[in-house]
C-alpha cells in the first residue's frame, strides 16, 4: 500500500524524476515482501539517527490523494489583424535551373560561395518558396554543404523574416 501511495504522489512529478522513483518503489516492494515473510522481532520497526529533514509549507504530511480543482474561466478572444493570404494561394513555379545558374555564376570567381552571398546579389523574388528551392538544390548535391549549427536570416516579404541554415555551395 505504501508503494502504491508513493506512486500516486510521484505521478505528478517530472518524467525523469519519476523513473528514478519507480526504481526505488520497486526496491521498496521487494523489501516489503521479504519483510512479510520474515517480520522484524524488535519493538522498534524503524530507527532514524538524528533529525529527519522535511521541508514543506503544509503543517502535516498526508499520503491521501489530492483533489484536483479545475475552475472554469472566460477566455479572451484575440483581436484579428489583417493577414494577407494571397502569398499562400498564389503559387509560383520556381525554375531550379535559374537558381543553379545564379550559384554557378558566383562560383566562376570563387571556389565556394554561401547562400547569403547569392541572395545578396540576386535577391529573393518568390520569397520562402525560392529559399526552400535553394535548400533543395544543396540537399540534392554532395558538393554543397548545409550547416545546421549556423542560421542566417532572410527577408521574405514586407516585415517578414525567415531563419534558414547556412548553405555553402562548392564547385
Amino acid at each position: 500500500m505504501l508503494a502504491q501511495k508513493l506512486e500516486k504522489i510521484i505521478a505528478e512529478k517530472h518524467l525523469r524524476d519519476r523513473r528514478k522513483s519507480l526504481t526505488l518503489i520497486n526496491e521498496i516492494r521487494t523489501l516489503a515482501f521479504t519483510a512479510m515473510d520474515n517480520p522484524p522481532r524488535d519493538d522498534a520497526f524503524l530507527e532514524i539517527d538524528g533529525k529527519a529533514d522535511y521541508v514543506s509549507s503544509d503543517p502535516f504530511v498526508s499520503l491521501q490523494e489530492r483533489e484536483s480543482r479545475i475552475e472554469p474561466r472566460v477566455l479572451a478572444i484575440a483581436e484579428t489583424e489583417e493577414t494577407n493570404y494571397e502569398s499562400l494561394v498564389n503559387q509560383y513555379v520556381i525554375d531550379k535551373s535559374v537558381l543553379l545558374a545564379n550559384v554557378k555564376y558566383r562560383l566562376r570567381s570563387q571556389t565556394q560561395v554561401t547562400l547569403r552571398e547569392v541572395i545578396d546579389e540576386f535577391g529573393l523574388k518568390y520569397g520562402l518558396a525560392e529559399l526552400m528551392a535553394y535548400g533543395s538544390l544543396a540537399a540534392a548535391s554532395t558538393k554543397h554543404l548545409i550547416n545546421d549549427n549556423q542560421q542566417d536570416s532572410y527577408m521574405i516579404g514586407e516585415n517578414r523574416r525567415a531563419e534558414f541554415p547556412e548553405i555553402i555551395f562548392c564547385r
